[in-house]
């Protein structure tokens, strides 16, 4: 390293400049401060140039939550409406079948609480999903296993008069059409009070009797609800069936659940092949869908029960 010179203005003369020790090591400071600053501005440059093996694993684990999440959500938003159906046949099974109202389910060791989502983590986020979702899995299960314990004491009993069964067996929800309440008609296009539920069925399939009973009355017309039957059952109730295509029951005579009582047809006004099925008890009209969880099963019940509401044109 070249040697510093300082100019005298007494002698006029250069003479060596003797570095002190405060003076070396000032330098020393200032290049140490300049090298860690170099080394901070390159690492953040790497940074924003070069990902790490660990800024990756968890890029993609952030990315995987983020595709979880909403999948769960809809997991539990389906799990909360077939709760929901559950506790609607539920309290169908003890209004109608027992005259009292449904008995709380809830478990007592499950609590739902209510959380600030924009607070959270995303991982902690996916455990409550989860931890919700399990907690609705459980308590539908349990509301399925209290019906058919209700079912299966209902069914053995041999005198069993509540139209609890389709009359079309193996009916699946895409044959159910319009239920009760305002339904457009076929025939003038605007919405009429329709006061059953209507199944399709292809012409000649047999229909059987919902439940214990005695044939009321056999109609036989042409007009309005065509071919009909009608079966008084226990306990005030009524089922009638329309617009058939063969009767085979005489007035008066007893039927049950494994009786085949007509045919299918489109007889009367009727727009296309189907049964028309009606339920009353105590001369009030009920909701026929909800009296066939005994040949539906959880998944098909909700399936019939959403296409029955959402069908808007009756078939009569």
């Amino acid at each position: 390293m070249a040697d510093n010179y300082k100019f005298n203005n007494k002698d006029f003369s250069f003479k060596k400049d003797k570095a002190s020790v405060l003076h070396i090591m000032a330098r020393i400071c200032k290049w140490a401060i300049l090298i860690v600053l170099l080394v901070c501005l390159y690492y953040f440059i790497y940074s924003l140039i070069v990902s790490s093996n660990e800024e990756r694993r968890l890029s993609e684990e952030n990315q995987l939550y983020q595709e979880m999440y909403p999948k769960i959500q809809r997991q539990i938003d389906l799990n909360k409406n077939v709760i929901k159906s559950l506790q609607s046949k539920d309290n169908v099974i003890y209004e109608e079948l027992f005259h009292t109202e449904a008995p709380d389910i809830q478990p007592s060791n499950i609590s739902i609480s209510s959380y600030d989502l924009d607070s959270l983590k995303e991982k902690e986020l996916i455990k409550i999903s989860n931890d919700k979702l399990t907690q609705l899995m459980s308590k539908s299960k349990k509301i399925n296993s209290l019906i058919n314990t209700i079912l299966d004491s209902l069914i053995r009993k041999k005198d069993l008069a509540i139209p609890m069964f389709s009359p079309i067996r193996n009916m699946n929800y895409a044959e159910v059409a319009a239920s009760i309440g305002p339904r457009y008609s076929p025939f003038v296009k605007v919405k009429l009070s329709h006061t059953g539920l209507d199944i399709i069925a292809s012409p000649g399939e047999e229909i059987y009797a919902a439940a214990k009973g005695v044939v009321e009355a056999v109609e036989q017309s042409h007009k309005a609800r065509g071919k009909q039957l009608v079966i008084r059952h226990k306990d005030g109730y009524k089922t009638i069936y329309s617009h058939l295509n063969e009767i085979l029951v005489k007035k008066g005579q007893t039927v049950d659940n494994n009786t085949v009582i007509a045919t299918v047809g489109m007889s009367g006004n009727s727009f296309a092949p189907h049964l028309h099925y009606e339920v009353w008890k105590d001369d009030e009209l009920r909701n026929p869908i909800n009296f066939m969880f005994a040949s539906l099963s959880l998944e098909e019940y909700a399936d019939a029960l959403y296409m029955s509401i959402n069908t808007q044109q009756s078939l009569d």
